[in-house]
């Protein structure tokens, strides 16, 4: 399964909205399916929105 976060600009990468759904993510944020994209794969600093999102692959069997 895959999560969705925005996270924290800082080194701590802190969690502050987590969706499974990237366009609930961007729906929440206000922004499109499209910049989340460029968020994701080429934004590696964010101080400018003092957030970042990132795509993070959870194992099912690692929940209970």
């Amino acid at each position: 399964m895959k999560l969705y976060m925005q996270v924290t600009a800082d080194k701590y990468e802190l969690p502050l909205l987590v969706e499974e759904d990237m366009e609930v993510l961007c729906r929440k944020l206000g922004i499109t399916k499209d910049r989340c994209w460029q968020i994701i794969c080429r934004d590696k600093g964010g101080s400018r929105r003092g957030y970042r999102i990132v795509r993070i692959e959870v194992d099912p069997e690692d929940e209970e």
